[in-house]
Formats: structure tokens, C-alpha cells, sequence
């Protein structure tokens, strides 16, 4: 999950689709349900199930950077817990 959630996508070159796109979230005046839809659309391709049950996004001006905490599970109630920043 880390891996794919750190990959911008067409940044792979065996597979352009993987990962998510960066743009969507380190963009200019993103909100919060962007990131989370596409934090979800990268979890969808690890398990098409997974659903986010808990997600918190904290932009730092002065770090320029956003930490994004979630909590998300899958159909077979495989829970993970992901505190990252962008």
C-alpha cells in the first residue's frame, strides 16, 4: 500500500496506470475529498473492496507538505491503519 500511495501515476514504467496522481493532491486548492477519492481509487488497486473508514488530511504551510492519516478496510475485514505525508 505504502508503495503504491507513493507512486505518481505513469511514473512506473512497466505499468502506467499504477500508483495515484500526485496532481490531485498536491494541486492548488485541493480538498480534502479529492485526496480521499484519490487515496481510495489507489487502494482499489490493491482490493476493489477496500472502503475508507476514517481519513484526516493536515496541510503544513510552512513545510509545504500535507499529512494524510486513514484507516481503511476490505470486504474480508482486513483493517489498515496508513499515516503519510505528501
Amino acid at each position: 500500500i505504502q508503495y503504491l500511495l507513493s507512486t505518481n501515476k505513469g511514473e512506473c514504467f512497466y505499468n502506467e496506470n499504477e500508483g495515484i496522481s500526485f496532481q490531485n493532491i498536491l494541486g492548488k486548492n485541493v480538498e480534502d475529498d479529492i485526496v480521499k477519492s484519490e487515496i481510495l481509487e489507489g487502494l482499489m488497486q490493491i482490493d476493489n473492496t477496500f472502503a475508507i473508514t476514517d481519513f484526516s488530511a493536515e496541510r503544513n504551510a510552512e513545510t509545504r507538505k500535507l499529512d494524510v492519516k486513514f484507516t481503511a478496510s476490505t470486504a474480508d475485514e482486513k483493517v489498515v491503519a496508513v499515516d503519510t505525508s505528501y
